[in-house]
């Protein structure tokens, strides 16, 4: 009996490691099979594309400019194999590849291999190491390689050296289909988006369309961003393993074919011995206080740097991981992308003339200590067009990450960048507790981007766009601008989504394979999942166009609550509200102690009280109010006393506690 147990366990485990050992090869490439893609000259070529593994089927992922008629098939093993039941030597030609299933054989047995064709661009690196390892290991390694890139239809868009390719993003570095940038040996116009080596290829994991940056972008550029990138969706293939869809766009940077204004980088290296990178960071660099900023020790400055900048606002801990930059007075972290290594004279200058434009802006009047009126600062159409653009897609961020401005010499204003990171946008987001508590990003009936504010660190000030709201005079031509472009380019978003769906549904299914997307397990549960997203997003687009429409009619308005920092939370009505329409009046928390809100009044810092607390207030087309504090602050030797007794008092009940205990 005992001897009859030993050889069952013996022959389970051998059964087990018998079954497991076939798991693991079955995962693999059969035979090692390799396929020419575009017209890849051997196995090791770019675009020579292997047969992958993907929700317990084999596949090959072909991009659109395949031609599946004749195939050049590599091979392991001095063995001729068999493909639908003819023999295919290794590095020849078949047809095989044409049908939608083909079963290759060997002597190691039979498998069904599932080919996938899709209709967009392609991009095939290879890179020096062999393997992506390193590179998803650590954003800043940068492996080179070479690197091949097609349209749909087989034209050549580029073909050569590959500086490297290396991650890039923040959060969504964090997920498991990683971004990247590329570096190419020379420029290249690909597809018409202008000359640079430097692109991005972006993972769009969060957004299962694969269209929200397309469709935000084309919005943006059709109100009048003419800076905004240009999207294509491409099929990623590294190392001859298909990689999934990505949207292939330009790099936001300051250049020729971007942002093209002063080279204050370029100036800079002029004027010194070294590369700027070289130079040690200096400033506040591990602080995000309101007020500091950072820089590199650079020497030697041209002889103009009032311009030349480009800007990004930035939430607190990323804004950490950069170089160079500021945190604003008003506790707003401030990027500066370029020049990413900018002195501490360029980073000071810049500094200034922002906390110049913000005072106004966060003034209630709109002008600063020096007269001048924050459209003085900033192009203030391009404002209220940036806001239209973030609260109708109702993006994620907002204005609290990934939104630009740039300044050019002399007495240029700023001016908004491209925009830019649309994955969490038009009903893709969710509740953001850093920059709108309590509020979702996925609902298409709240003012989201009205309601945010300076991320966590400052929650008694709203965001630059929110603060801008503030103000009549930007209300108005919001409102303007809506009518008269914003809504009719909604319309012509919503129009463009069956043709890019139809466009993306191949690349898209093939992706949700190896991605788990829609949590399908076939092309065609890919498919039909797809179908009901699309469906979803139309939907968002026709109800958040009702919503806004409705937000900025003439004949509507909304109560601000513009307490100028002086209490946290910040206090929001999101009501709209049509003539004759009431409001109730909140209570608010003073941010300094000793003070209680007594009411509100429609005078900025006006001591009178026009509007109780809890009273019903007639709001019509809107107003916005300010605070009325009463009481007296309490000062800082009172506060110091009051803390020392407290302490006292702790320590004796820390005594008794522990008298009692013994």
């Amino acid at each position: 009996m005992k001897l009859r147990r030993i050889l069952l366990c013996v022959l389970f485990t051998i059964i087990l490691f018998g079954l497991t050992a076939v798991c693991v090869y079955a995962a693999e490439s059969p035979y090692g099979l390799t396929l020419n893609a575009y017209g890849a000259a051997d196995a090791a070529a770019p675009d020579a594309v292997a047969i992958r593994y993907a929700a317990e089927k084999y596949y090959l992922f072909l991009p659109g400019a395949a031609d599946r008629s004749e195939m050049t098939v590599w091979y392991d093993g001095a063995e001729t194999l068999t493909f639908n039941g003819t023999p295919v030597e290794s590095g020849s030609v078949t047809n095989a590849f044409a049908a939608n299933t083909v079963t290759v054989s060997g002597s190691a047995g039979d498998y069904s291999v599932r080919v996938l064709q899709a209709t967009s661009a392609a991009v095939f690196i290879t890179t020096e190491s062999g393997s992506m390892d390193a590179v998803n290991a650590d954003k800043e390694y940068k492996d080179p390689g070479s690197v091949v890139i097609v349209d749909d239809e087989g034209n050549l868009q580029y073909s050569g050296a590959l500086d490297y390719i290396k991650g890039r993003g923040n959060s969504t570095w964090e997920l498991d289909k990683k971004p990247y940038n590329i570096k190419l040996n020379k420029k290249a116009n690909l597809f018409g988006m202008g000359k640079s080596k430097k692109w991005c290829l972006l993972a769009g994991f969060t957004d299962d369309s694969k269209l929200r940056n397309c469709l935000g972008y084309d919005y943006s550029k059709a109100l009048g961003n003419a800076l905004t990138s240009d999207v294509v969706l491409a099929d990623l293939y590294c190392n001859g393993e298909y990689m999934g869809a990505y949207s292939l766009t330009e790099k936001v940077e300051i250049g020729e074919n971007r942002i093209d204004i002063y080279d204050l980088a370029g100036a800079t290296e002029d004027v010194n011995d070294r590369a700027l990178e070289e130079y040690p960071l200096a400033g506040s660099q591990t602080s995000r206080a309101a007020g500091t900023y950072k820089y590199a020790n650079i020497p030697n400055n041209p002889a103009d740097i009032t311009g030349g900048y480009l800007l990004e606002l930035e939430k607190p801990l990323r804004y950490l991981d950069e170089p160079c930059g500021f945190v604003s007075p008003c506790g707003q972290p401030v990027v500066v992308k370029e020049p990413e290594y900018a002195s501490q004279k360029q980073v000071k200058y810049i500094y200034n003339y922002y906390s110049e434009f913000e005072e106004a802006l966060y003034s209630a009047t709109g002008y600063n200590e020096k007269g001048k009126h924050y459209t003085d600062y900033i192009d203030a159409d391009e404002l209220a067009l940036a806001y239209i653009i973030q609260e109708m897609t109702e993006n994620f961020d907002g204005c609290s990450s990934s939104f630009y401005l740039y300044k050019d010499t002399g007495d240029a204003k700023f001016h908004i960048g491209p925009t830019w990171d649309l994955d969490l946008s038009l009903g893709r987001g969710f509740l953001n507790t850093l920059i709108t508590p309590n509020l979702d990003a996925a609902d298409p009936n709240v003012m989201y981007v009205y309601s945010t504010r300076i991320n966590n660190t400052n929650a008694e000030r709203a965001s630059l766009l929110g603060q801008a709201l503030n103000h009549s005079d930007f209300i108005a031509k919001v409102k303007t601008l809506w009518a008269t472009v914003g809504h009719a380019k909604t319309e012509q978003m919503l129009g463009s989504v069956d043709a890019k769906s139809d466009l993306a549904r191949g690349t898209v299914i093939m992706d949700a394979m190896i991605w788990n997307t829609f949590g399908a397990k076939t092309p065609n549960a890919a498919s039909s999942g797809y179908t009901a997203h699309i469906s979803a997003l139309k939907s968002f687009i026709v109800a958040r166009t009702a919503f806004m429409d409705n937000y900025l009619s003439p004949d509507t308005g909304f109560v601000r609550y513009d307490t100028l920092g002086t209490a946290k939370p910040l206090v929001f009505d999101r009501t709209v509200y049509t003539a004759g329409g009431t409001a109730t009046m909140p209570d608010a928390t003073p941010v300094k102690s000793g003070l209680t809100l007594a009411g509100w009044t429609e005078t900025p810092g006006g001591t009178e009280v026009r509007y109780a607390v809890g009273s019903a207030v007639e709001v019509g087309g809107g107003k916005v109010l300010y605070p009325v504090w009463q009481g007296k602050e309490m000062s800082e030797s009172t506060k110091n006393f009051f803390q020392r007794i407290l302490a006292f008092f702790a320590k004796i009940r820390e005594f008794f506690r522990s008298l009692f205990q013994r």
